[in-house]
């Protein structure tokens, strides 16, 4: 994925979260004595040495994000000296496990869950992407690479109104059909992993109806930018499960190549 690391530049404005991005390549054989021994024995569990890194890069970024305490509204892009900064021991205390039930990512110090924070990982081929946020909202955050799809996929994952939406964009407005259709997608995923809609899986999607309003398709591809991070749009959404409704706040960054996406929405659900 060319140009996915955000250029130098200004720090983009978002709305009460904290992002970081860390490439994988950063992470050393020395970073495992980041891991508390619960952390170390989730790492084991991964044979693949890719998906350890990718793994890891994701605890040391939020590990890194929240002893820092970034202040919200912010965007890093971190490498080895950053994460230097604090000693391996101050990264122990701070574990991220998965939750029993959901299997969301939570912060834990000693003894206690970190309830001030709410956080959410994403992985490129190549790349982490992680989220802190205030403790009353839920997030979700996903990255996806613009791949070609066919159209059974299409049909079979989204809903009549969200393909009228491309069609819409694509091809007299100019938007790339593909595109538009991984944009979604994030907005879906990101949904789904906050845990504030009622899906339990990508095979629910179908059913999982987005709603848009005043969100044209050309705005959403005019937001693009030559690096993740460079620009972002916000925008309000609406999703629909049959009665169950969810609305939460989007906030999304892209390129012709790639679309990262956060959805956060507050803790409780509502209907």
């Amino acid at each position: 994925m060319r140009s996915e690391l955000p250029a130098a530049g200004p720090t983009p404005e978002l709305a009460s979260c904290a992002l970081a991005c860390l490439p994988d390549c950063v992470v050393q054989e020395e970073h495992l004595g980041c891991l508390s021994p619960r952390e170390a024995r989730e790492w084991e569990r991964r044979a693949h040495p890719g998906r350890r890194r990718r793994w890891l890069a994701g605890r040391l970024a939020l590990k890194y994000l929240a002893l820092r305490e970034a202040p919200l509204e912010s965007w890093l892009t971190l490498d080895a000296l950053q994460l230097r900064t604090f000693e391996p021991a101050s990264y122990r205390r701070l574990e991220i496990l998965p939750d029993a039930e959901s299997g969301r990512p939570l912060l834990e110090w000693p003894g206690r869950p970190d309830e001030a924070w709410q956080v959410a990982i994403s992985h490129s081929a190549s790349v982490a992407y992680v989220c802190l946020a205030p403790g009353h909202t839920r997030v979700g955050l996903d990255v996806e690479s613009a791949t070609p799809r066919p159209s059974s996929f299409h049909q079979g994952n989204f809903t009549p109104g969200e393909r009228h939406w491309v069609a819409t964009g694509s091809p007299l407005g100019g938007a790339p059909r593909e595109w538009l259709y991984t944009f979604l997608w994030t907005v879906k995923e990101a949904a789904l992993k906050s845990g504030t809609v009622a899906a339990r899986g990508v095979w629910d999607f179908a059913g999982l109806d987005l709603r848009l309003p005043g969100v044209e398709p050309g705005r959403v591809v005019a937001a693009r930018g030559s690096s993740l991070g460079q620009r972002f749009l916000s925008f309000d959404t609406l999703t629909r499960e049959g009665g169950h409704e969810t609305r939460a706040r989007v906030e999304t960054t892209s390129t012709s190549e790639a679309v990262l996406t956060l959805f956060h929405a507050p803790e409780e659900k509502s209907r």
